[in-house]
């Protein structure tokens, strides 16, 4: 389902993890991910993008720093962020 979503690029010089965490957050700002919504399961969801569960993890858990996801046991992780002003800026914090 997110493999169209989301993909990785092995020989970008970006990090795996750096660009998981970016195509999720500008999903998110996007609205491609619907907020509230449960999102794929680490292991869903590295399985998918052919990565290990800990690269995973580790986005997920900086984009749970950044604010754009919660976790809520036994939900997994929500989408939370809401964007209504400075969109612009804070996709440009993300490239």
């Amino acid at each position: 389902m997110y493999e169209n979503m989301f993909r990785v690029d092995r020989n970008s010089h970006e990090s795996l993890q750096k660009q998981i965490r970016r195509q999720i957050a500008i999903a998110i700002i996007n609205r491609q991910l619907p907020l509230h919504q449960p999102l794929p399961s680490i292991r869903k969801l590295a399985g998918e993008l052919n990565v290990s569960i800990n690269t995973l993890a580790l986005a997920y858990e900086a984009l749970k720093q950044d604010g754009f996801i919660c976790s809520r046991d036994r939900s997994g992780f929500l989408s939370i962020r809401i964007y209504i002003r400075n969109t612009v800026r804070q996709k440009n914090t993300l490239t």
